[in-house]
């Protein structure tokens, strides 16, 4: 009767009879919790998995966020294929207790921070160059010729930093002075859809170049597609003339502006043409400034990375 009163099965009270008899009349503590965890992965395998795990080279984006600790491992690897390495070696080696893959993926996710795509940017190659240089051929000329060219990418990067800062911490200086970094995103393709028939179809090319104001983090995207212009100088131009334009009736006399080194963009006998025009006619001055090769990470590029990406492609 008291069994329905109380809501409660038979086999529960059986078991709390049985262990009051078994402890001398006493409950015993609650054993929840206290069993180990047949899925811990002991300190000796997770230092298997870890060595394993920095065999393999890891590669780092030259252009990409220099906040970024992300590094990358080369994209026809994934977890399982590198569990299925390491299990080969171990067992090669003669180890009896391999990790499985969820325990090595546990390691592999919460111990490093690598990704398996490759990083949006490539790499410098001259520093890419000098990498896979063997120990003979990194002679001291060779060696001149690549400290000069961090020099340089550290000396551009120092004096591009010291003009953001010059802008942020005098509130004067800024009413009349703008810092820009400028870059022509990779070309977008229109339209997009999920729909099969798409990849069929020509797409049109569409354009984007992007400025950004360091201090005011004010962005500008100047878009068109292939039925207005290219992306050559005068395009690139035309962009940078409305800009000018629009910031000489806020107050701006003079503009430091850095970019890549595109000579057919950014270092065109139109563009500096259109400089002497803009300085002449605003009365400002015009400073253009161009990063290192291959070192040209910009806080533009920030604004490509937080542009809508297109629907990724339906699963199969």
């Amino acid at each position: 009767m008291f069994i329905s009163t109380l809501n409660i099965s038979v086999t529960w009270v059986k078991t709390a009879l049985k262990k009051f008899k078994s402890n001398n009349g006493a409950i015993p503590n609650d054993g929840r919790g206290k069993k180990a965890k047949n899925n811990h992965v002991s300190s000796v395998l997770k230092e298997d998995i870890m060595a394993h795990i920095k065999q393999f080279p890891v590669v780092e984006g030259h252009y990409t966020r220099k906040n970024s600790k992300s590094r990358y491992i080369s994209e026809n690897l994934n977890k399982r294929k590198m569990w299925s390495l390491y299990k080969i070696q171990q067992e090669a080696a003669g180890v009896t207790r391999v990790a499985t893959l969820r325990q090595y993926r546990d390691v592999f996710n919460k111990d490093f921070r690598l990704k398996f795509f490759r990083p949006k940017k490539d790499q410098c190659p001259r520093c890419l160059s000098w990498k896979n240089k063997t120990p003979q051929e990194k002679t001291d000329a060779a060696r001149l010729k690549y400290e000069s060219h961090i020099a340089a990418k550290q000396i551009r990067q120092e004096m591009k930093q010291k003009d953001i800062d010059d802008i942020k911490n005098s509130p004067d200086l800024k009413q009349t002075r703008c810092v820009i970094t400028c870059d022509l995103e990779k070309i977008l393709t229109c339209p997009k859809g999920e729909n099969g028939d798409f990849y069929y179809k020509s797409k049109m090319s569409v354009c984007n170049f992007t400025i950004f104001v360091s201090g005011d983090q004010e962005a500008f995207c100047y878009v068109w597609d292939q039925t207005i212009g290219s992306k050559g100088a005068a395009e690139i131009g035309s962009c940078l003339w409305l800009f000018i334009q629009q910031k000489v009736q806020e107050g701006i006399k003079e503009f430091v502006i850095y970019s890549d080194n595109c000579s057919a963009q950014n270092k065109s006998q139109f563009l500096f043409s259109l400089y002497v025009m803009a300085s002449i006619k605003f009365q400002i001055k015009i400073t253009h400034r161009y990063l290192e090769v291959g070192h040209t990470h910009m806080e533009c590029d920030s604004i490509h990375a937080t542009l809508p990406s297109p629907p990724p492609p339906s699963p199969t």
